[in-house]
């Protein structure tokens, strides 16, 4: 059951209808942290849900008081599964959206056969991974526009 200050929220399955709203989370959410307009702009490709990411991942969407306010894109080969994206609108950060996402893309991992879940974090979400449990296991280069950037990948265990 969730605490007085978990709201309550709906993950359903994203639809096609659904990709502009997807984007402007992951893009507000990104933009909250900073970073330079032109990095942004770099980033805006991957920021952007089109209807065959729906094809290729598991996408699923929070809604809270009927509004899309996260998401989240799971991606299974095997015993490997990947989160190819974990956003949560700004104006939702901290509400405990993105705990229940998270609960909710491992559930589907494991129950598509995963047995390792791995996340290529952005610097700014790692402390949200440590926190649920997952463990940093290496760095990878990603440099932004000739700049050097090493982005933390983290696993989580399934079914242990």
């Amino acid at each position: 059951m969730a605490s007085p200050k978990t709201p309550t929220v709906d993950i359903v399955r994203a639809e096609a209808s659904d990709c502009p709203r997807l984007s402007a989370i992951a893009w507000a959410a990104k933009a909250h942290w900073g970073y330079p307009a032109p990095w942004l702009e770099a980033w805006r490709r991957e920021l952007t849900f089109q209807p065959q990411h729906l094809e290729i991942w598991d996408v699923f969407a929070a809604r809270h008081r009927g509004r899309l306010q996260g998401v989240y894109g799971l991606s299974v080969d095997g015993h490997r599964a990947e989160l190819e994206h974990l956003w949560v609108h700004p104006d939702a950060m901290g509400k405990g959206i993105g705990r229940q996402l998270w609960k909710h893309a491992v559930g589907r991992a494991g129950a598509a056969g995963a047995q390792r879940l791995e996340i290529l974090s952005d610097p700014n979400a790692a402390s949200f991974y440590a926190h649920l449990g997952a463990v940093h296991v290496r760095d990878s280069s990603h440099p932004v526009l000739g700049q050097p950037r090493l982005l933390p990948v983290y696993e989580w265990v399934l079914g242990e």
